[in-house]
């Protein structure tokens, strides 16, 4: 059986900052659906209703960014929306361990996350799918 990582493609330098990007982000947005709801449970003691808006917020965010998100990216270079998107997201998710450790983490901050993360995702997944 021939070995998949003996490939040329895992030897091109480029693909394999992508595809390690690529990763990296979709294991960070898997985690956040998560660690999310986890951490208005387990720090802010939120109850049910609480998460269902948080949860709600976050597919509301998606629905309504991803509708525009295609045709917006399609009119931008790719690099820069992945990269920005990336680090947006990252700066958002940030947020909320240093505002943990200042003690200043609310329940509204969480909501502003959760609204705002699809945004980015849904730009860098339209991005990642675009052919410009």
């Amino acid at each position: 059986m021939r070995n998949p990582l003996a490939s040329p493609l895992w030897r091109n330098p480029a693909f394999v900052r992508v595809w390690t990007a690529a990763t990296v982000s979709i294991f960070g947005s898997l985690i956040t659906r998560i660690a999310l709801p986890l951490a208005a449970i387990l720090v802010l003691g939120s109850g049910a209703i609480e998460i269902a808006v948080l949860r709600s917020l976050d597919l509301v965010a998606t629905l309504l960014f991803g509708l525009v998100a295609g045709a917006w990216v399609d009119r931008l270079r790719r690099r820069p929306v992945l990269i920005w998107a990336d680090l947006g997201r990252a700066a958002l998710l940030g947020s909320i361990p240093v505002a943990f450790t200042l003690g200043v983490l609310t329940f509204w901050q969480l909501l502003i996350v959760s609204g705002l993360r699809p945004s980015s995702w849904r730009s860098a997944s339209a991005a990642s799918w675009s052919r410009s």
